[in-house]
């Protein structure tokens, strides 16, 4: 994912597929990751899901990221706009259609401003592939 997001900027779905880690530079890169827990992100776990990253570039510099919590979780929430646009993203992975997408995500944010459990259901029971 690091090795992903050097390379690319903000992954997208299609980042994370086989063929991306078969580039001679995802690999190169890759390699050159290294992965560990250590404090401070250990000792506020299970409560906070953060993360640190620091990079070192081949001038010898250090550039340092934190993330005291990971996007999406409570603390660092996503915007409904985000979220709607990711659950549209996996559902089309998924092989749904754009309209039966929407129309799935639209219902599903409706719940959470008093919108019918039955408009839900309803976008749930129609047909979810084929065209859009």
């Amino acid at each position: 994912s690091v090795a992903v997001v050097l390379l690319y900027g903000r992954p997208h779905l299609e980042h994370f597929e086989p063929a991306v880690f078969e580039h001679d530079a995802a690999r190169a890169l890759a390699a050159k990751v290294s992965v560990k827990a250590s404090d401070p992100y250990t000792a506020r776990y299970p409560a906070h899901y953060g993360a640190g990253l620091s990079v070192m570039t081949s001038d010898g510099a250090t550039h340092m990221f934190d993330a005291p919590d990971a996007l999406g979780d409570p603390e660092n929430p996503l915007n409904e706009d985000a979220i709607a646009d990711k659950a549209r993203t996996l559902m089309a992975a998924g092989g749904l259609s754009a309209a039966a997408a929407d129309r799935l995500a639209s219902a599903a944010l409706a719940l959470a401003q008093g919108g019918s459990l039955a408009d839900y259901v309803g976008a749930l029971s129609q047909p979810m592939r084929g065209a859009s």
